[in-house]
């Protein structure tokens, strides 16, 4: 390896762990990408009706800001696409990679804040339909689940490591 390689990957601290932590959070994902997408072809089915109902719970699913498949819109909005296929990508890269970044601890809520902060202000700013791409909110969806999935596998990798308290 070269040596800015090996600077820059010094940078980043080993998570032992999270590469299974974060391959079992992105497997765990594909149910509900795969029945999202079975939904939005099937939308008139018994399956379509119950992942509607539950994503009810998470998701506004105003027709208006969700993706139109066949006739019909999906059970999510493009934010919240964008929260769960990032959550999955996040997870699928800390699988991968087995290595977090030691600024962004997912304990602390600053690096939630931060990867929040796109959200909050697309939402709070009055700049009306300017702002209102299905690009822009399904992007900041995506940054903020990509960090999501990431600090979620380094998190689990974690619970799993601590040693129990004997009692």
């Amino acid at each position: 390896m070269a040596r800015e390689d090996t600077e820059r990957m010094s940078r980043w601290r080993a998570e032992p762990g999270s590469g299974w932590t974060g391959g079992g959070l992105a497997l765990a994902m594909a149910p509900l990408l795969g029945g999202l997408v079975y939904a939005a072809w099937f939308p008139h089915s018994a399956g379509a009706g119950t992942l509607r109902a539950l994503l009810s719970m998470f998701c506004h699913q105003e027709p208006s800001r969700c993706f139109w498949v066949a006739g019909a819109p999906m059970c999510l909005c493009h934010r919240c696409v964008g929260i769960y296929a990032g959550i999955a990508l996040g997870a699928l890269c800390t699988a991968a990679v087995r290595r977090s970044w030691p600024v962004a601890d997912p304990a602390h809520w600053k690096p939630w804040l931060l990867f929040a902060a796109p959200i909050f202000v697309h939402v709070l700013v009055p700049a009306g339909h300017a702002l209102d791409a299905w690009w822009l909110q399904l992007g900041t969806g995506a940054l903020f689940g990509v960090w999501a999935g990431h600090a979620l596998s380094v998190a689990f990798a974690r619970i799993v490591r601590t040693p129990r308290a004997s009692g």
